[in-house]
């Protein structure tokens, strides 16, 4: 009984005595606040039109946030690599953040750029929403952690040329040196084939994979990732993509409606009987040319040509 209570006594002592963050680093809470102010001055860099301000604008609300959190950017940068290397307590702090993000959209009634359009979609429908992973992730350029990998399985809603588009928000912080990350959006057709469509990104803000499935095949799997390369950088460098908002849209083709038509205008025909006596006409009636036909239906110059044949000519009305 004593060596059972001596064992709980220690299991005790070894949880409470868990290593919290140094002193001299932004603790969970004040960081989870931060990275969330970021994540706003994030979105009204993009509110204008003039692409060339964006990178000023960038640096701007980023001092501002630090300076009202009353940081420095070397003291950010230096916790920011502190948690760079213990990615299992960045990850929970940035899932927190993307809630309150989310929870922030839904209050107000929108949603940030494109992401808008399709933020109250639900998984069924001729437009749907049939992501079923993680709403958020944070990607570092090392083993474990330089991934995100999805799958799924296409269900009896999928039709014939759907079309998929891979939505998401994404935010860089680099100290510096290339933004290497790739996306990729893999169909797998009921026959064993494959399309497949990778594309580069390298800015913040909304970025989209868009594939067209075949019209003569149906989807029974999608695949996909977005890896964050390396680079030739060193590795002590921070670089951290904050991913979030995550959709992935199935969309139907929309059929063709065809026009209806009156069938009894299409078939309905006039007969215009044109022989010799249905084209004489008064003296002084005047003809198409702008001169008077002569009795007869012959034209000056067309004497001895003998009578016109009697042609039966088809219009259609409308």
């Amino acid at each position: 009984m004593n060596r059972f209570i001596l064992l709980v006594v220690v299991i005790v002592a070894l949880v409470s005595c868990k290593p919290g963050t140094p002193e001299q680093y932004i603790q969970p809470d004040e960081l989870e606040d931060i990275l969330y102010d970021l994540h706003l001055a994030q979105g009204m860099v993009y509110q204008g039109d003039d692409y060339h301000q964006y990178d000023y604008n960038r640096a701007l609300y980023y001092h501002a946030v630090l300076k009202k959190h009353g940081l420095t950017p070397a003291e950010f940068d230096s916790s920011m690599v502190y948690y760079y290397k213990r990615a299992d307590r960045l990850e929970p702090i940035y899932k927190r953040v993307a809630k309150r993000l989310g929870e922030d959209a839904v209050n107000m009634g929108v949603s940030e750029s494109e992401i808008g359009q399709y933020s109250q979609l639900s998984s069924s429908g001729d437009t749907a929403n049939i992501w079923n992973g993680e709403l958020s992730a944070v990607l570092m350029p090392y083993p474990m952690h330089n991934r995100l990998d999805f799958y799924m399985k296409a269900d009896s809603t999928y039709k014939m040329g759907d079309t998929f588009m891979l939505n998401m928000m994404m935010d860089f912080h680099f100290q510096g040196g290339t933004k290497e990350v790739e996306g990729c959006l893999l169909l797998v057709y009921d026959n064993d084939s494959v399309a497949c469509r990778t594309t580069r990104m390298s800015f913040s803000g909304f970025n989209q994979l868009r594939l067209q499935s075949d019209e003569r095949h149906l989807v029974k799997e999608i695949k996909g990732y977005v890896y964050l390369g390396r680079g030739n950088e060193e590795s002590t460098m921070l670089r951290l993509l904050f991913i979030r908002d995550i959709q992935l849209i199935r969309m139907h083709k929309q059929e063709e409606k065809k026009e209806e038509v009156d069938p009894m205008k299409t078939d309905s025909v006039a007969r215009i009987d044109m022989t010799e006596d249905s084209l004489t006409e008064p003296a002084d009636s005047q003809s198409r040319f702008g001169r008077a036909l002569p009795v007869g239906g012959r034209r000056p110059g067309m004497e001895g040509s003998g009578p016109v044949p009697r042609r039966d000519i088809k219009l259609k009305t409308n």
